[in-house]
């Protein structure tokens, strides 16, 4: 009569590998999950529980500001240029992280150089003036300059002159 063989010897051990695998490493990533643990979570809300709440940033569509008269560039230094102005919000919300963006052109209009600075109020108010500053690199060949708004890292925000 044939022996009856235990069930790790028909072939069935790597299943009882894989198990036992699953069981140690957990989900095959290594005991990591996607969400957080309880403590995690916990210690995360703890940490934000000071953090001033997020505010709708406008999309640069909706964002409109008005250039102020007197916006000039000079060279500051014989290694400088200085873009300087002042920006009104003229929307009904506020805008963060406003950058204004000089771009420098010979006298044919040929980009020579750009670079960019933040408004001096964080964030700028509905309504409210801001001065800005922009220091570029002096170039000789600088004739131009113009003068953009951008939220930092995104679109372009439309301007107009008062």
């Amino acid at each position: 009569m044939k022996a009856l063989r235990p069930w790790y010897a028909k072939g069935w051990s790597w299943v009882a590998i894989v198990i036992i695998g699953l069981i140690v490493f957990g989900n095959l990533g290594g005991g990591e999950t996607a969400t957080p643990r309880k403590n995690e979570a916990a210690a995360q809300s703890a940490s934000n529980s000071n953090a001033i709440p997020a505010t709708p940033q406008p999309t640069a569509v909706l964002a409109h500001l008005i250039l102020e008269p007197g916006a000039s560039w000079s060279q500051s230094s014989s290694s400088y240029v200085t873009f300087i102005g002042q920006v009104t919000n003229d929307t009904s919300l506020p805008l963060r992280r406003v950058q204004a963006v000089a771009t420098f052109k010979d006298a044919a209009g040929v980009f020579v150089s750009s670079d960019t600075g933040f408004l001096d109020y964080e964030p700028l108010l509905p309504g409210q003036t801001s001065a800005f500053k922009v220091l570029a690199r002096y170039n000789p060949a600088m004739a131009k300059a113009s003068i953009e708004f951008k939220f930092l890292g995104a679109g372009a925000i439309p301007h107009t002159a008062r």
